[in-house]
Formats: structure tokens, sequence, C-alpha cells
């Protein structure tokens, strides 16, 4: 039986390249410019914090869903994968369409506010939607880490 979990990845500094990565990833689900220095100062973080956020993985590791906020503290990053999993079925889903690539992924808020987003994108509507079903279902029983050392802090 695989075990489908919500890891808190953990990432050095607002300066770290695997982070960028996660941002610009982000502005294209959401339409929103967060990247490096944007997140420095609109989000008041500084160059040196540690930031936090959740990922939903497969037992090999594959990344079904992530989190559509980003934290200051593990403890947050926690409580907000845990919310996730009580307020998935209330999510108002939507598809999300990347005009010049032409490619589709989704995204799941709760009163307006971005909570999940798909973690890839697609050539064809049916393998996100397929996606999306799938990351729904896996969260529904995803364990959490109860600490930041059982999380291994890892991206």
């Amino acid at each position: 039986m695989s075990v489908v979990r919500l890891m808190v990845a953990s990432f050095n500094s607002a300066r770290d390249p695997v982070l960028h990565s996660w941002l610009l990833h982000r502005d294209r689900v959401l339409g929103e410019q967060h990247c490096g220095e944007a997140l420095e100062r609109g989000d008041g973080f500084d160059q040196e914090d540690h930031i936090f956020v959740w990922r939903l993985l497969t037992s090999n590791n594959r990344e079904l869903a992530r989190s559509a906020a980003i934290f200051r503290k593990f403890s947050a990053a926690q409580e907000d994968a845990q919310l996730a999993q009580q307020l998935a079925p209330g999510w108002e889903h939507r598809s999300v369409v990347d005009a010049d690539q032409g490619t589709h992924t989704w995204l799941a808020a709760s009163d307006a506010r971005p909570q999940v987003m798909g973690a890839r994108w697609f050539r064809m509507e049916r393998d996100r939607d397929k996606a999306l079903k799938s990351a729904l279902l896996a969260l529904e029983t995803a364990r959490l880490p109860e600490s930041a050392h059982a999380a291994g802090l890892r991206r």
C-alpha cells in the first residue's frame, strides 16, 4: 500500500534558487508577482529568513500539489496543510491556462483565497482534471510529520 504524505519543505533564505523556481511556478498559477525581491519587500521576508511551504507527495516522491502560500515557520506551514485536509471538500476549483505555453493546471480556493495549486503544467485539459482528482483523493489520507525533525526539512 502506498503512503501519501504532506511534506513541509524548507528554504534557507529568500535567495535560494529552488525557492525562486517555486515562486515562478506560483506566479504563473496565481498571476501575481512574488519573485525574489518582491518576496523580500512585499511579503516582509528578510533575505536570510527561513521560508517554508508544504507539498503533497506520493510514496515515490511525485508531487501532486503544493501550498499556494509561503510561511515563516514550520508550524505555520504544518497548520496550513492540516487545514487544507479539512477544507478540501468545500474548495472551489478552477482551471488555469498559461496562454503563452498553451498548458493547463488547477487552483483550489476557499473564500476566494488561493489554498492549493497543481504542481505541474499539462498539455491536455483531461490530464489536468485527472491530476486534480488524484490530488484531492490523496489529500484525504495524506500523513503529515508531527515535527520539523520528523519532516527532515527537505525540499
